[in-house]
């Protein structure tokens, strides 16, 4: 074998050997963390070996196990996918979060969500969420540059917003490569003096609480609908007998017919075969219950007709196949009275206060309509005389509706209305 091929194979090898591991102590590390959010802020730390061989910040001494530590998982292999079981969640921890959280639904609906968000089978799944989903808006970034005893460097970086900023990047002898080792952020953690400049995140001090966090979101729908149901089931049993509920929620809950002011149970409701027609339902929570479903049952059919008497919606719903149209309907009819002040106040604010007198009396009689296509939607208010107003509209709201602008009012053929 030649000399030359020797160098060739052995140039090969190395290409695909990974570094070893180092246990060694360092010379010297650097830290420097930004946070760009609400503001920028910077923090910057090194560690470097004194004359004596011990370790210090300047300020503080550093305990070199520490150091050591962070070089052993610095150089490791890096970990190529999230194991949550080797995230070293604090099962006590996220426990108290969970109950925390529970509470919110409180009875049976808040201990199953404590135990399913507790239970080990769903941990992974949690995890994988809060990578996905988690996001801050204060944009963290942390870069670390290690220094080893042969003048070789390692630097670890991360922009990640999650507790322990999984994943770093991980750079050494010209190979980059993405880790998911959580014992990254806590080595670095643990070479930070209280207060530091995202600690805690790099830490994962807040890992159980942000995988409760995640669990409640993954889950919000069905908790809110079982927490419904668990609350005001017997009351809501003549409105399932007839319809469909999609999602419902109790609370207090901001919408075009209910302030955050308000205690409400909010419901979409379907009929089957309905024409693409439904009901967005909304009715007061109190003490002693629900406002009563009788109202919303007698006002349906009647408010649906109305509805399927526009020919401008028919066309459009007709055109529109992924189109829908909403009716909404607040306790006893379709307008409450936070959408009623709400719908006027705009008017006003828009210049077109003798519009909103003119409707002022009407609106007891008139309906809330919510036109959505491929998520782009506009708010009708529909007269009892069938003309229509269009009180919002998205930007851009959905292509082909009478209007592209607000206070415009149509007639229910969709030409405009001579007067307004």
């Amino acid at each position: 074998m030649s000399f030359s091929l020797l160098i060739v194979m052995l140039a090969d090898l190395a290409a695909v050997t990974p570094p070893a591991v180092r246990a060694e102590a360092p010379e010297q590390v650097s830290i420097h963390v930004t946070q760009s959010g609400w503001g920028h802020r910077e923090g910057a730390l090194t560690i470097k070996r004194t004359p004596g061989g011990a370790f210090s910040d300047g300020t503080r001494a550093i305990d070199e196990s520490l150091l050591r530590a962070l070089v052993g998982v610095a150089t490791d292999a890096p970990v190529k996918a999230l194991d949550a079981r080797q995230l070293g969640v604090d099962l006590a921890a996220l426990r108290r979060e969970a109950e925390r959280l529970g509470k919110d639904y409180g009875g049976r609906t808040g201990a199953r969500f404590v135990e399913r968000a507790c239970d080990p089978k769903n941990l992974q799944a949690l995890a994988d969420a809060m990578l996905q989903s988690a996001w801050t808006d204060d944009y963290p970034a942390v870069e670390i540059d290690i220094t080893l005893r042969d003048g070789a460097h390692v630097t670890l970086t991360s922009r990640a917003q999650t507790p322990l900023m999984l994943p770093w990047q991980v750079t050494r002898a010209k190979r980059d490569a993405r880790s998911f080792d959580p014992r990254i952020g806590r080595a670095i953690a643990a070479l930070l003096p209280a207060g530091f400049l995202n600690r805690e995140r790099i830490g994962g001090d807040e890992l159980a609480a942000q995988l409760a966090d995640t669990a409640s979101g993954m889950w919000r729908e069905e908790l809110a609908s079982a927490h419904a149901e668990e609350e005001h089931g017997g009351e809501l049993a003549a409105l399932k007998r007839r319809f469909h509920v999609e999602r419902d929620h109790v609370g207090s809950i901001m919408g075009f017919n209910s302030s955050m002011k308000d205690e409400v149970w909010n419901g979409a409701v379907v009929r089957s075969g309905g024409d693409r027609i439904d009901y967005d339902l909304w009715l007061t929570a109190r003490k002693q219950g629900l406002a009563s479903v009788e109202p919303f049952l007698r006002d349906a059919d009647g408010l649906e007709r109305r509805v399927q008497a526009l020919p401008w919606l028919v066309r459009y719903l007709k055109a529109h196949p992924h189109a829908r149209a909403t009716i909404q309907y607040r306790d006893d009819r379709s307008l409450g009275a936070y959408a009623q002040a709400t719908i006027l106040e705009d008017l006003r604010r828009d210049g077109h206060a003798a519009l909103a007198t003119a409707i002022a009396p009407q609106l007891d009689r008139s309906i809330g309509l919510y036109v959505e296509n491929e998520n782009r939607f506009a708010i009708w208010i529909v007269l009892p005389d069938g003309r229509a107003l269009l009180h919002f509209s998205g930007s851009p709201g959905p292509a082909g509706l009478p209007l592209d602008h607000t206070s415009g009012v149509v007639m229910p053929d969709g030409t405009p209305s001579p007067s307004r």
